[in-house]
């Protein structure tokens, strides 16, 4: 990615190319500048991404409030009291907060790791150089059962805290289920984002805040991407689950990011 940008400066002057690269501190200087400069997008990338995807959460809790969950309670229960319908739009508007802003940037000395791998890319270093490769054994069962038993539980304490926050905020059972479905899809859709914040990274390390907040939404999330996946199949539930869920998380954020960077472009060919 980095070493793609660095060679795309070079496009009207390729024959410079090979004089620049053989020179290791104006090679770690294009590095330097090329990195920083996306650093700074991918950081204001997230801070957009995060604010969209709340407002998509909203929308989606609203769309899903109005068309399903107050109709049915309506046939069933005899409607939704005004407090829980807002509870209903807010409390998962503030949880896919929470969850998109849990994204952790690269640590300061990536910039260093950066430099090493595509100065160890360009130079060939006199040597052999050495490769650690990992092999994956086989687990004995009794860790296969323990490793099973952990998600479960994951996925036990996320589904009944969802449960038991929707059931605190007095809404009817069909809103619950309805409500449960969708905080798996956006788990999932939060955990997209996350993942965006990682592509700088060349060391993937998980501190221990994050290893919680795994531990307790990949069950979910995973649940989540399986429902995204199977809603697609169908024609008439995908058009009303792509409009409600993937549009909000995927395509409303593509969009924007798309339509920022038509307007970049038009901009720099104003002179």
């Amino acid at each position: 990615m980095i070493l793609g940008d660095i060679l795309d400066q070079f496009k009207k002057k390729p024959l410079e190319i090979s004089h620049k690269l053989a020179d290791k501190e104006a090679l770690n200087q294009m590095i330097t500048e090329v990195y920083n400069a996306r650093y700074k997008t991918l950081k204001s990338r997230l801070l957009r991404m995060s604010l969209y995807s709340a407002l998509s959460v909203m929308i989606a809790n609203l769309v899903s409030l109005f068309i399903v969950e107050v109709p049915v309670a309506k046939i069933l229960y005899g409607g939704i009291k005004p407090w829980a319908m807002v509870a209903d739009v807010v409390v998962p508007t503030l949880i896919m907060v929470g969850l998109v802003s849990a994204y952790r940037l690269p640590s300061k000395t990536n910039i260093d790791k950066v430099i090493e791998e595509i100065q160890n890319i360009i130079y060939h270093q006199e040597g052999e150089e050495i490769y650690e490769i990992r092999i994956k054994h086989g687990r004995r069962l009794i860790t296969t059962i323990f490793i099973i038993l952990l998600y479960l539980l994951g996925l036990i304490i996320t589904v009944g805290g969802i449960i038991w926050i929707l059931h605190a905020i007095k809404l009817p059972p069909t809103s619950v289920a309805v409500n449960t479905l969708l905080a798996a899809v956006m788990i999932f859709g939060a955990m997209v984002v996350r993942q965006r914040a990682k592509e700088l990274a060349v060391e993937d390390r998980t501190t221990f805040l994050e290893f919680f907040v795994d531990f307790l939404s990949i069950p979910v999330g995973k649940i989540g991407q399986w429902l995204a996946t199977k809603w697609k199949k169908y024609n008439i539930v995908s058009v009303f689950f792509t409009t409600l869920i993937d549009m909000p998380f995927f395509a409303f954020i593509n969009f924007i990011e798309n339509w920022s960077s038509f307007l970049k472009e038009r901009k720099s060919e104003i002179h």
